[in-house]
């Protein structure tokens, strides 16, 4: 009977229903092909901000004018990384470092050259890009993740802080770091993240 009641409600093309009008769907067909505008979502807040593209390049070429940070390259490394990487896995799984799989599974296939895009800090006076690096499909994306997978099974420290108080917060951090020290662990990545401080 379950059965038969979904197949008489699921149209004969398969496709389910949607609760946005045809006007509301034109509109959003409009905002996406916009040249003038960019919709981009904020760094905090779950929030989705429409930007002036011509403003939002303006800022994006601001931030890689910056020789501090940012260097200009004579030419495209990634065939050239590809090729040092494909030599160090090769050399791993010759030392029996990494297996067949895994040497497999990292092995860079993908020639896309990372890209960086800005993300609107909007809590802040002005609105100032947050740059973020999009590197799916990139030469090093793989082993990224691998590596990403590898560091994730580190130490998770919970606490309260309305009902510790943070000289106790930080030593019960330093005891962390000793048990991880005394593990065998001569290099270890700490990260601190702070849910609703407010």
């Amino acid at each position: 009977k379950f059965r038969t009641i979904m197949h008489e409600r699921t149209p004969a093309s398969g496709k389910t229903g949607t609760n946005i009008t045809k006007e509301e769907m034109a509109a959003i067909h409009n905002l996406k092909n916009n040249r003038e505008i960019t919709i981009l979502p904020a760094d905090k807040g779950r929030t989705t901000v429409i930007m002036d593209t011509e403003q939002y390049e303006k800022q994006m070429n601001e931030m890689l004018q910056d020789r501090n940070t940012y260097e200009v390259l004579k030419r495209d490394p990634t065939e050239a990384k590809k090729r040092k990487l494909k030599t160090i896995l090769k050399q791993l799984q010759e030392e029996k470092k990494i297996d067949k799989q895994t040497y497999n599974h990292l092995i860079p296939t993908a020639n896309i050259i990372p890209r960086i895009y800005g993300t609107p800090k909007i809590h802040k006076p002005g609105a100032p890009l947050r740059p973020i690096i999009d590197s799916m499909g990139s030469v090093t994306y793989n082993l990224s993740k691998f590596i990403d997978r590898l560091i994730g099974r580190g130490l998770i420290i919970t606490v309260q802080p309305e009902q510790e108080g943070s000289i106790y917060i930080v030593k019960r951090i330093n005891r962390s770091i000793r048990r991880l020290s005394l593990h065998g662990s001569s290099s270890n990545t700490l990260e601190l993240n702070c849910i609703g401080p407010f």
